[in-house]
């Protein structure tokens, strides 16, 4: 439909060793953009899922990749100690795909480097593996600043095998008739999360 835009977010945990179980998943290449955090990749893959999606991966640190079938407007990298940022933005919205790594301990480094790349005058959706547990911590920094700037965190269930909400997507918008729905969760054999 019109106005619609499909996102998926997960935790490759090696997009190159599970690239061909991606490309097998009916359901996640629906998406309109996947975001993918823990991707691994040094580099561009080799070909392109149905040759439809442009690719924009952060390497380092386990990395990031965005993979979007429009291509945004444009892209920016960010990379620190504590986190890998892709910034896409588009003619209605932009978009955040986060990774905090798990051997960060400064979540307020963190929630200052990402809240640096907000424009409160878009429309905004986060996708993140935060290595926070939304579960036990839902105040946590993080969050409470998002929440404070009229962010809604969509995701409500354990998104992890070991029971924790480590997989959150934030939103926001300045426009009324925009919104966001948090369609179904879906398993990957090959993924904890």
């Amino acid at each position: 439909k019109k106005g619609i835009v499909r996102i998926c977010t997960l935790n490759a945990r090696s997009l190159q060793q599970h690239y061909k179980d991606l490309k097998k998943d009916k359901f996640i290449i629906q998406s309109d953009i996947i975001c993918i955090q823990e991707s691994w990749l040094e580099e561009d893959l080799k070909d392109s899922i149905n040759s439809f999606y442009h690719y924009y991966v952060h390497g380092r640190s386990k990395g990031i990749t965005l993979m979007t079938k429009t291509k945004p407007l444009y892209v920016v990298p960010f990379q620190s100690e504590d986190c890998s940022i892709r910034k896409a933005t588009y003619s209605d919205f932009q978009l955040l795909n986060l990774y905090r790594f798990a051997s960060s301990t400064n979540i307020e480094q963190f929630t200052a480097e990402v809240l640096s790349h907000l424009d409160s005058k878009k429309t905004t959706v986060i996708l993140t593996d935060s290595n926070i547990n939304y579960l036990k911590s839902p105040e946590n920094s993080f969050s409470g600043s998002l929440k404070s700037m009229g962010f809604q965190q969509m995701i409500t269930n354990p998104t992890h095998i070991l029971g924790g909400l480590l997989d959150q997507v934030y939103f926001y918008s300045p426009c009324p008739e925009a919104s966001c729905k948090f369609y179904k969760a879906h398993s990957l054999f090959w993924s904890d999360h």
